[in-house]
């Protein structure tokens, strides 16, 4: 059984769910706002003010982490839509974002986050608790144009490149160690002097 405390919370939450869903472009930004107010630690307030600070000192890129992994795609937009409604100057700058894949959360909170107006996207070739490169570049190439976002990656080669790092970093535990990086050709991935173009 819940205690009185933690049914009180979790009613709490879900108010604020809907009062978000209602409207969530009028409404979060009236929520954060009481969030400020309320919070014991100010720990939002804070966060929205170093960004003021590093946009004001000539800041062009700023990057925001949610490091926890904890967030939803629709989480992580609603927080990217607070904090350009919290700071309106960071609408002028570059906003990156770098995602934790605790959840395996991470490549979709970031191409959500690209329909939301993030232009500057951490990821990884070698799986290391962050987005893929791999899958971002895919998603964005096939469906960029319904996010307003574009990338002139090339796949094929983005593709040989990721299979060639994710080999090298499986053989450098190996008795082998890292070689000159090439496989055999019979494995049919191998990067050649050609692949530069």
């Amino acid at each position: 059984m819940s205690s009185l405390k933690e049914t009180m919370q979790t009613f709490a939450v879900n108010q604020a769910l809907k009062y978000i869903e209602g409207n969530p472009d009028e409404n979060l930004p009236k929520l954060m706002d009481m969030v400020d107010k309320f919070s014991p630690d100010d720990w939002y307030v804070e966060q929205r003010k170093a960004i003021r600070t590093a946009i004001e000192a000539g800041a062009t890129t700023v990057t925001v982490c949610d490091t926890a992994g904890a967030m939803l795609p629709n989480e992580f937009t609603a927080f990217i839509r607070a904090l350009y409604e919290g700071v309106p100057a960071l609408k002028d700058v570059c906003l990156g974002i770098s995602c934790s894949d605790s959840l395996s959360m991470a490549d979709a909170c970031a191409i959500a986050a690209v329909g939301v107006g993030v232009t500057e996207l951490k990821a990884s070739v070698y799986p290391l608790d962050t987005a893929s490169i791999g899958n971002l570049a895919k998603v964005l190439s096939a469906r960029g144009d319904s996010l307003q976002a574009a990338t002139s990656v090339q796949l094929t080669q983005l593709s040989r490149i990721i299979d060639q790092i994710s080999w090298m970093c499986q053989q450098g535990g190996g008795k082998r160690g890292l070689d000159n990086g090439t496989q055999d050709e019979a494995a049919g991935i191998f990067l050649t002097d050609h692949d530069n173009a």
